[in-house]
């Protein structure tokens, strides 16, 4: 993808945290119904000790649209710009190492 093509464009990073007071179970239950994702792919996101990449070089009102049923739900999460970086190097492309 381009400069061009990326200019305004984003990746969704959540967070294997919630907000302070929230019930972990219940967090991730908001959010496997809200974000229509498999509960064990939830568990999954709060297993980790690094944030996961949950949309990539997406428009960023989509990205801002999950990100806050994402607050909603308890979760946290952050949009990491595409503008002038190389997406290559911000996010490694996983399908190649796993090969």
């Amino acid at each position: 993808m381009s400069e061009e093509q990326e200019e305004g464009k984003v990746n969704l990073r959540i967070f294997p945290q919630m907000a302070e007071g929230a019930e972990p179970e219940e967090v991730k239950e908001k959010l496997s119904a809200t974000l229509k994702v498999d509960r064990a792919k939830v568990d999954g996101w709060f297993e980790s000790d690094e944030p996961t990449v949950l949309l990539k070089g997406v428009a960023k009102n989509v990205a801002q649209r999950y990100m806050d049923a994402i607050d909603q739900c308890g979760g946290s999460a952050e949009l990491e710009s595409l503008g002038g970086i190389d997406s290559s190097e911000a996010i490694p492309d996983l399908t190649e190492t796993e090969r």
